[in-house]
């Protein structure tokens, strides 16, 4: 597991009172958590294998999406799901872990 950055730790401090925020969020906010969230600040992800999508590969997956349903097994945070919301008819993201 890398060390986090100062910033890095900032960030995700932010990132994460978003989350835990009890009104609906702007658009801007759900993507300032999906870019700096930082899945290894509290788990070991190398021992579980945990690897999220960057949001930039989402975006270019989500070209090829035109309607039809999406299943995004193993969602992390939900980059790829939200790439593709708008585009899809449905949208099935699948977690085991709580915490993503």
């Amino acid at each position: 597991m890398a060390k986090l950055t100062k910033p890095q730790i900032k960030a995700h401090a932010e990132a994460m009172a978003l989350v835990d925020c009890d009104r609906p969020l702007k658009d801007d906010e759900k993507e300032f958590i999906l870019d700096n969230w930082q899945e290894s600040a509290n788990h070991v992800n190398s021992s579980a294998g945990a690897f999220f999508t960057p949001r930039g590969l989402a975006r270019d997956f989500a070209i090829e999406v035109n309607g039809g349903s999406v299943i995004d097994l193993c969602a992390g945070i939900g980059s790829l799901g939200y790439a593709v919301e708008e585009k899809c008819d449905r949208l099935v993201c699948v977690e085991i872990n709580p915490d993503y």
